[in-house]
C-alpha cells in the first residue's frame, strides 16, 4: 500500500504518528510519503496537493491532519474565523477529487478535551468531511472520559505522546489500506488554486534549505516583481523558509499595501486572515524595517533587521467556486482503532 500523509507536528515527530503508517506501508510492501509541516494549517495542504498531485495520484491512501493548527491560528487571531472555514472546506472538496483513500485524523488538543466540539474549527471539519465523503478518526472521542487530567497522553498542549501517536499511526493505516479500492479510475484536479513559484521567482537567486525531514529550493525576493499575470486572482497564503533572519513580504498597488511577517528558522506556510486581491499593478517586493504589519504573525517574533525574503510558493485561488465529490455522508472509523490510548 502506498500512502501520502499531510499533516501537522504530531505527523512529522521521529517515532510518532508517522512512524506507524511508514510501520505499516513497509510490511504490505509498499511506500510512505509524508508531506507535513509543523505550525501549518489546512491551507498548506491545499498548497500540498496542487504541488504535489501527480505523487498523490499514486498514493492508494491519502491521510490529512489539520485541525490543531486550525484551531490555534483562529484562536490566536492568525486568520479569521469565516476565513478558515472557507479553507477547510476547499480542502475537503478538493481532495475528495482523489482516487486515493482519504481520511482525515484529529488530533486533541489538552486543554480543549472537555468542551471540543464547541470549537468551530472542530465542526467545520466534521461538517465538511461529511459534505463530500471523507471519512474521520476523531481522536478525541478515543481518549478515556470523565478525566480531570489528561496530561499524561500529551506530550504538548496539541502533541500527544510519540508511543500513542505512533500506535494510532499504524492503526489508521492498516484499517485504510483494508478499505482502499483497487484501481480506481484517476481525474484531473478541478480547481481555482495554484501553486506558483518557478514562473514569478525563476530568475531570481535560489538557495536550497535542507533540514532533517525536508528540504526545498527557494527564492530570493530582492527586487519587485510584477504579478500582472495573476491580476483578478487572490494570494491565499506564502511558503516559505528563512533560516536565519525575519523577513518582511509586501504586495503592493495604487489601492495601498499588504505587510507581511515570515517567521525565521522553519519551513513554514503563512495564511493570510483574508485573500488579498491581486490586481493589474500589483507587485510583491521585500519589506523593509518600519512598515507596518497588515497580518497578525503566526507565532512569537524576536525584534531584527529584516532580510530577503526566502519564499518556496504562494497559493493563488480564482473566485470560482470549488468542485466536490458531494455526497453528505462518510463514516466515522475511530471505533475501529481500539483503546490506543491505553
Amino acid at each position: 500500500m502506498n500512502v501520502s500523509v499531510v499533516g501537522n507536528s504530531n505527523c512529522i515527530f521521529s517515532n510518532g504518528f508517522y512512524s506507524g503508517v511508514e510501520r505499516y506501508a513497509a510490511s504490505t510492501s509498499g511506500v510512505a510519503r509524508n508531506y507535513s509541516f509543523g505550525g501549518s494549517c489546512c491551507a498548506l495542504h491545499l498548497y500540498m496537493l496542487h504541488d504535489k498531485y501527480d505523487m498523490m495520484c499514486d498514493s492508494d491512501v491519502v491521510i490529512l491532519d489539520s485541525l490543531v493548527i486550525d484551531t490555534f491560528h483562529w484562536k490566536r487571531g492568525v486568520i479569521r474565523q469565516e476565513e478558515i472555514a472557507l479553507l477547510i472546506d476547499d480542502m475537503y472538496a478538493l481532495y475528495s477529487q482523489l482516487s486515493a483513500k482519504v481520511v482525515s485524523v484529529l488530533f486533541p488538543i489538552e486543554q480543549h478535551v472537555h468542551n471540543y466540539k464547541q470549537l468551530p474549527t472542530y465542526q467545520a471539519h466534521i461538517d465538511a468531511a461529511r459534505r463530500y465523503g471523507v471519512d474521520v478518526v476523531d481522536l478525541y472521542e478515543l481518549l478515556p472520559p470523565r478525566r480531570v487530567d489528561y496530561s499524561g497522553y500529551f506530550a504538548q498542549p496539541g502533541h500527544i505522546t510519540a508511543d500513542i501517536a505512533e500506535e494510532a499511526g499504524f492503526r489508521v493505516a492498516s484499517i485504510c489500506g483494508e478499505m482502499a479500492e483497487d484501481e480506481v479510475e484517476e481525474q484531473s484536479l478541478q480547481t481555482p488554486y495554484e501553486t506558483v513559484s518557478e514562473e514569478v521567482f525563476g530568475e531570481m537567486d535560489g538557495v536550497d534549505v535542507e533540514s532533517s525531514y525536508y528540504k526545498a529550493s527557494c527564492f530570493r525576493l530582492d527586487r519587485d516583481v510584477k504579478m500582472d499575470n495573476y491580476s483578478g486572482k487572490n494570494l491565499v497564503g506564502l511558503f516559505h523558509w528563512n533560516k536565519t533572519a525575519l523577513s518582511k513580504f509586501v504586495l503592493s498597488s495604487e489601492d495601498g499595501q499588504d505587510v507581511i511577517q515570515l517567521r525565521s528558522k522553519y519551513a513554514f506556510f503563512e495564511v493570510l486572515n483574508a485573500r488579498r486581491k491581486i490586481r493589474k499593478n500589483t507587485i510583491a517586493r521585500p519589506g523593509r524595517n518600519g512598515e507596518t504589519l497588515t497580518q497578525a504573525p503566526a507565532g512569537k517574533m524576536r525584534t531584527a533587521e529584516y532580510d530577503v525574503p526566502q519564499l518556496v510558493g504562494m497559493l493563488i485561488r480564482a473566485d470560482d467556486e470549488v468542485a466536490g465529490n458531494k455526497v453528505d455522508m462518510n463514516s466515522d472509523l475511530s471505533g475501529l482503532l481500539g483503546d490506543v490510548f491505553g
